[in-house]
């Protein structure tokens, strides 16, 4: 064999390897539009994107053109896309309001986004002022762009916004404010040349570069080389949206991500090097974009006003917010320029979450105590004896089962007599008269299907007696027993006035329901934690929501009267670590608290903040830190879990969750003692 031959084979094969990689990142496009065609058909005919969605005003659809079939998307993907559509065309609109001048936006890795007939369009009242000041440039791979490009020519609609095409060009679209230009972004001479060939260097032409996930899968070394090349251009704005691992890869949603697009031969390459938002700006600083405004895209969301989140809530039932958080905070919008007068829109204009102090170590340590495979989430438990009675919860679809966990002997077993009334999810499930009885009461079916039932199961017969029902349907509430016979629940709805109740039981057929006096400054709230020391008389709240954006960052301490069924504020503590949706809290003692779990609009957690502990009396927050072993090789999502005393150990058990669209996490079983 000659070494001419010899040489070529290597060179054939990497050159395989690339066009296959090439086309892997490719259909990243096909996913991503499939559901942006999902928002267009749920929220866009009522609520649009930038500057519609603050005038509660409905989008256009130009997505229908390049993907006709009706799509649905679950309602976290279809409001994280939505989310991602607002975040692009807001920045851009933010530039357009800024100047007069004329405009170039180069769409760097377009795939199919309508974007440029969007704005170009004159019946499209949202952009129909700036059309004539804007000129569009569309950059993908070839094959992609061929697509693209046959799909305008056989649309009128398209071609009518764009005018009349060059007739000569096969491969591309050239009209007076649109073109098409296929290159390999990885071809850096070529990028450079087609920048060239477009005059932008002209100084009183703003030129806006958007890369929409585009640079992602490439090295970061080549990635880099694209922004600093763009950088070059006087008045240039780069508005880069892109996936970040803000507490590293081994955090759950962060590894099922890297996995999902690993899988798929399109892995994220420039995320290990800019793992943060702190990161990304010093990237485009270094590349000679001073001014730069960045932020997770939870941060964006809180940017929209209440009538925004009102009018989001009305389109489509939802009940995913801890999805919704790490699904924002992996996910950053930055907008840099080179000018350096170039003022960010305060209504986005992004400021960093204060950073958290280390904490000391407590004296508690968390292990892996099964491997016997539980998979439910966002179900209810109760002891019973040395075993774990787990009702109703998702895996992950809604179940009406009754599973009975013994560690000691790991193994589950479903109760066929125990099946519930209907499968239900975020329900409360507690034990009373010593274990004699147990009270079910809410939950869900789905988010717009909650209960306002209350069910007591009596063991010698073995059937569920529904003795209530509420004022409110309720779900995601708090629950905790007072005594023998009775039961405090915290929240679980919005409207209530009365944020507590207590349920004392009377007989297996009866139960009697009362409002307790409380300060005013309670509300209630969902997804809060709630534990009861029966030593100090003293009730704790933590965390929750009450609007279902905004969550507390208190953890409040109650003493609570039986005689006049009164909760009078003891002690109300604030920080950021109390700031959680879906948590769990126990007492550990009369002064101590474990706070575990939950999810946060301001940050992730990590291992040495996702379990905490509280001294009430020294208010001193200690970390109870995930070992290497646990946080490294588990995946260990706190999302939907039961936390629970048996023999002496604090059980952690059930939970997970659904990492957007790119697979589930299942929780083991762990336990937490000294």
């Amino acid at each position: 064999m000659s070494t001419q031959i010899k040489r070529e084979k290597p060179i054939k094969k990497q050159f395989q390897k690339k066009k296959f990689a090439d086309l892997a990142v490719q259909g990243t496009n096909n996913s991503s539009i499939a559901s942006k065609r999902s928002v267009e058909l749920t929220y866009l005919p009522k609520l649009g994107v930038g500057s519609n969605a603050e005038k509660l005003q409905p989008g256009k659809p130009y997505f229908r053109y390049f993907v006709p079939k009706k799509i649905k998307r679950s309602p976290c993907i279809n409001r994280g896309y939505w989310l991602r559509l607002h975040a692009v065309r807001s920045h851009i609109e933010s530039i357009l309001d800024s100047c007069q001048e004329n405009i170039t936006i180069i769409n760097l890795g377009c795939g199919y986004d309508p974007l440029p007939f969007e704005m170009l369009d004159p019946q499209n009242p949202q952009y129909s002022r700036y059309s004539n000041r804007l000129n569009f440039i569309d950059i993908d791979y070839p094959d992609l762009l061929n697509i693209k490009s046959g799909v305008i020519k056989e649309t009128p609609e398209l071609l009518s916004i764009i005018g009349g095409i060059d007739p000569t060009e096969t491969n591309m679209i050239i009209s007076e404010r649109y073109k098409t230009i296929p290159c390999d972004l990885y071809d850096m001479p070529a990028f450079e040349a087609l920048l060239k060939s477009e005059n932008l260097g002209h100084p009183n032409t703003i030129k806006i570069f958007i890369a929409e996930v585009s640079l992602a899968y490439m090295k970061h070394e080549k990635a880099d080389d694209i922004i600093a090349s763009c950088s070059k251009f006087p008045n240039s704005h780069f508005i880069m949206l892109e996936q970040i691992i803000p507490v590293g890869e081994y955090e759950p949603f962060s590894g099922r991500m890297l996995k999902h697009f690993s899988k798929n031969e399109s892995p994220l390459q420039t995320v290990t090097k800019y793992q943060t938002i702190e990161s990304q700006i010093e990237r485009f600083r270094r590349y000679n974009f001073t001014n730069v405004n960045a932020g997770d895209m939870f941060q964006l969301w809180n940017s929209l006003s209440s009538n925004v989140h009102s009018k989001i809530e009305n389109i489509e039932p939802f009940d995913e917010l801890e999805e919704f958080h790490l699904f924002c905070h992996h996910y950053m919008i930055c907008h840099a320029t080179n000018n350096e007068q170039f003022k960010f829109n305060e209504s986005i204009k992004f400021r960093e979450p204060e950073v958290l102090p280390s904490l000391p170590i407590s004296g508690l340590r968390i292990d892996s105590i099964d491997k016997i495979g539980f998979s439910k989430r966002f179900g209810s438990s109760v002891i019973s004896k040395d075993s774990i009675i787990y009702t109703g919860g998702a895996s992950p679809y809604r179940s009406d089962e009754a599973d009975v966990i013994n560690l000691e002997e790991c193994t589950i077993e479903t109760l066929s007599n125990m099946k519930l009334p209907d499968a239900r999810v975020c329900h409360s499930y507690d034990s009373l008269m010593d274990g004699k009885l147990d009270i079910l009461i809410g939950g869900r079916k789905a988010p717009h299907q909650p209960f306002n039932d209350v069910f007591i199961f009596e063991k010698q017969t073995a059937s569920w007696e529904k003795v209530a029902t509420l004022d409110y349907p309720i779900y995601r509430h708090a629950t905790s027993s007072l005594s023998y016979d009775k039961l405090l629940l915290f929240g679980g709805n919005f409207c209530l006035k009365e944020p507590f109740l207590t349920i004392t039981v009377k007989s297996e057929t009866q139960i009697v329901v009362r409002s307790i006096n409380c300060p005013d400054s309670i509300k209630s709230s969902i997804g809060a934690a709630m534990c009861y020391n029966e030593a100090s008389n003293d009730v704790i709240i933590l965390g929750g929501s009450s609007n279902g954006t905004e969550v507390s960052d208190k953890l409040i301490i109650m003493s609570y009267d039986d005689k006049s069924e009164t909760l009078t504020v003891k002690k109300e503590v604030t920080n950021d670590l109390f700031k959680r949706y879906g948590s769990k809290i126990i007492h550990l003692t009369d002064d101590e608290y474990l706070v575990v779990g939950g999810t946060s609009p301001d940050r992730l957690f990590d291992a040495s903040n996702s379990i905490i502990t509280y001294n009430s009396r020294s208010d001193e927050i200690k970390s109870v830190r995930i070992p290497d072993h646990i946080w490294q090789g588990d995946e260990l999502m706190l999302v939907g879990f039961e936390l629970k005393k048996l023999n002496g150990k604090i059980i952690i058990f059930g939970g997970g969750a659904t990492c957007y669209g790119f697979g589930s996490v299942n929780n083991s079983i762990y336990s937490i003692e000294k």
